[in-house]
């Protein structure tokens, strides 16, 4: 939009029209066909990498999560990087059985494809949540410490905010003892989700 502004072309009038684009290919989509048994589901992606820890959920809170989400009668799905491998154990084993695990182990244009499968994803302000808006899904983005207002879901999403905001901005660990996504409650996430199926 900025951009659009500086080279004085017209905006468009549907802001969905502004948002990135990711086209996968068959290729791309090889190892999302091996889980076909998860189209249609809602994917929690609830780490951010090893550089921004302050913007991930803790395993506990992301297993509490999870095992609200059955409630929507589809399957869950767990994202995670290479890094996040032992974080998504351990959240495996605290949630519920029947989660899809597709692993931690995927090129790039791979792990997009397993997002292509999802109806829904909900995930940190992280690489899964701008692949997700990409590729057009519905998203609820959960913001810490990064600012709401920099974040588009282009229509197509809810972003959760916690109450008071944060005070770690764009620092990679948290002051608090208990970080502000901490706070944020499971029935706020699960109502963006309620908004976001019945559209």
């Amino acid at each position: 939009e900025l951009w659009l502004k500086i080279l004085k072309l017209p905006l468009p009038r549907d802001r969905a029209a502004l948002r990135p684009v990711l086209v996968l290919n068959d290729e791309d989509r090889g190892a999302a066909r091996k889980l076909a048994q998860a189209r249609g589901a809602i994917g929690l992606n609830p780490g951010a990498g090893s550089r921004w820890p302050a913007k991930q959920i803790s395993p506990a809170k992301a297993a509490r999560l999870l095992d609200a989400l059955r409630i929507f009668k589809r399957p869950r799905m767990l994202f995670g990087g290479a890094d996040e491998a032992d974080r998504n154990a351990e959240i495996i084993k605290a949630a519920s059985p029947g989660l899809v695990d597709p692993g931690v182990s995927h090129d790039l244009r791979s792990f997009a494809a397993l997002i292509e499968l999802c109806e829904v994803v909900i995930s940190t302000d992280s690489l899964a949540f701008h692949i997700a808006t990409a590729l057009g899904k519905k998203a609820v983005v959960l913001v810490g410490p990064t600012s709401a207002s920099e974040l588009d879901v282009f229509g197509k999403g809810r972003k959760s905010v916690p109450v008071g905001g944060c005070e770690c901005f764009y620092r990679p660990q948290c002051r608090r003892e208990e970080s502000c996504l901490e706070t944020l409650s499971e029935e706020n996430v699960l109502d963006a989700v309620a908004s976001l199926l019945v559209r």
